[in-house]
């Protein structure tokens, strides 16, 4: 057994190797985050600074410090299959001075940007003729940070055939018109029931004849086409729709050529009554007068073909200056 010195002697020694293993590990490094030394296993943030934004799929930015811009509207936006005005909504990170927002379209049924208003750029998508959905992207560019928008345009349906018997056909003959080139001016209606009086179109007494229809096209034939000897009829021929409304010859302007509906009272109800023609053809026969047009109504593409037959003579106005 051991005395009592030798176990005092033992104490001592364990007591002088403790305290040199403590001051060992006192000297050792330790890894807390942030230690080069250490072992940090959080990843980056991007940027190298965690309270940073890293950005997000509307923005075309990584680099927080440079100049950027971020969409703030809908990137995958769906539109109607006619003629849509649309709107981008953009802010500018970092702006530059002297710097400018730009867009740009991938297909030529997107376009005619408009930048008048900060933070907002309108676009243009013509009317999708096809029954199928069509797509296209607009580029927004501020710098070399840019932002695609994906546009959805639906399609139209093939359009509703709709033919009309028109037993009336009437109208004015106003003579060579010196406003448009003196080419010769014709406004011709096909109705149903007509009118409710002999001054026809030219008192406006087709909005009391209630339940009918009208078809209206404002004609302007070519003095080279114009018929002396018969000016009260429209001459033989094929005349198309001038849908910019620029007065061309040997066509008929769309700002006075409509389709109007009288209710039970004998006036339109609503828009859908009074319908400008989206594509139109007239067809002028010995005998046989034809107006193919199109229409939107109600957002449905309606094809109208109205006929009529017989002879007709158009009222002589041409010493009165009036439109309607």
């Amino acid at each position: 057994m051991y005395n009592q010195n030798t176990i005092i002697t033992m104490k001592r020694i364990f007591t002088i190797f403790t305290i040199a293993m403590l001051a060992l590990a006192a000297c050792e490094p330790t890894d807390e985050p942030g230690n080069q030394n250490g072992n940090n296993n959080q990843e980056e943030t991007p940027g190298g600074n965690e309270n940073e934004n890293p950005g997000d799929e509307n923005s075309g930015n990584e680099d927080t410090d440079a100049p950027g811009v971020k969409v703030t509207s809908n990137l995958n936006p769906t539109i109607g299959p006619g003629n849509v005005t649309g709107i981008i909504s953009y802010e500018l990170i970092n702006p530059v001075e002297g710097m400018t927002v730009e867009a740009t379209a991938s297909v030529d049924w997107l376009g005619e940007f408009n930048y008048q208003n900060m933070g907002k750029i309108s676009y243009k998508a013509r009317r999708n003729n096809t029954p199928d959905l069509r797509a296209g992207v607009i580029t927004i560019t501020y710098g070399e940070s840019s932002v695609d928008v994906n546009i959805t345009q639906e399609g139209n349906p093939d359009p509703t055939d709709v033919d009309v018997k028109a037993p009336i056909l009437t109208g004015h003959y106003y003579g060579a018109d010196p406003n448009w080139d003196n080419l010769y001016n014709y406004y011709l209606a096909f109705s149903d029931k007509g009118f409710s009086s002999n001054e026809a179109i030219y008192g406006h007494d087709y909005d009391n004849v209630p339940d009918a229809y009208y078809y209206f096209v404002d004609l302007y034939v070519a003095p080279d086409k114009f018929d002396e000897s018969n000016p009260y009829k429209v001459p033989k021929g094929t005349y198309q729709l001038d849908k910019a409304s620029q007065g061309w010859p040997n066509m008929f302007m769309r700002v006075y050529s409509w389709m109007q509906y009288n209710n039970a009272e004998g006036y339109q109800s609503s828009s859908t009554d009074q319908v400008k023609y989206d594509e139109g053809e007239l067809i002028v026969d010995d005998g046989k007068v034809t107006l193919n047009v199109t229409m939107t109504i109600s957002n449905i593409e309606e094809k109208h073909t109205v006929i009529y037959e017989g002879d007709y003579t158009l009222i002589d106005m041409s010493g009165i200056s009036y439109y309607m």
